[in-house]
């Protein structure tokens, strides 16, 4: 859904979010957002290097992705057609954390081509869903509210 180019992810999210204590009960609003952004960015950065193994090994068996014009696919449809990612920005970040779930809201500007179509570039948000699985965080759902251009 998101890949290629030089990605330059921005580290200045917003950390006002209300955060569970499930997972940590001392981690703050602000470090579920870094852990919530730095899994979003090693997301866009996999799409940019089109390396699909990589997203293999993020994406959960169960994943599932939508986007704003109604498309969607599973893991399987999505590895055989990823998106094109020229450069990416992430931004106002806000993640909630409840024991081995993960939910990030953001904002991201790319430009991206997905099925041979192009995507508006200016800023649109985006909510991803990652489930701790040992010591690293899978991607269960991805809505893309970003529409074609």
């Amino acid at each position: 859904m998101l890949w290629l180019a030089t990605g330059c992810s921005n580290s200045d999210s917003t950390s006002s979010s209300s955060a569970s204590a499930s997972a940590s009960g001392s981690a703050s609003a602000s470090q579920y957002n870094a852990q919530g952004e730095a899994a979003v960015d090693n997301f866009f950065s996999l799409l940019q290097r089109q390396d699909t193994a990589g997203l293999d090994t993020l994406l959960s068996p169960a994943f599932q992705v939508v986007r704003a014009d109604g498309s969607a696919s599973n893991k399987t449809e999505y590895l055989a057609d990823p998106p094109t990612v020229a450069a990416y920005e992430i931004s106002d970040v806000e993640t909630t954390v409840d024991g081995n779930i993960m939910v990030v809201r953001y904002t991201v500007t790319t430009k991206e081509t997905i099925d041979d179509e192009l995507y508006f570039e200016d800023p649109r948000p985006r909510l991803s869903v990652f489930v701790k699985v040992g010591d690293a965080w899978q991607l269960v759902g991805h809505a893309n509210l970003n529409a074609p251009a």
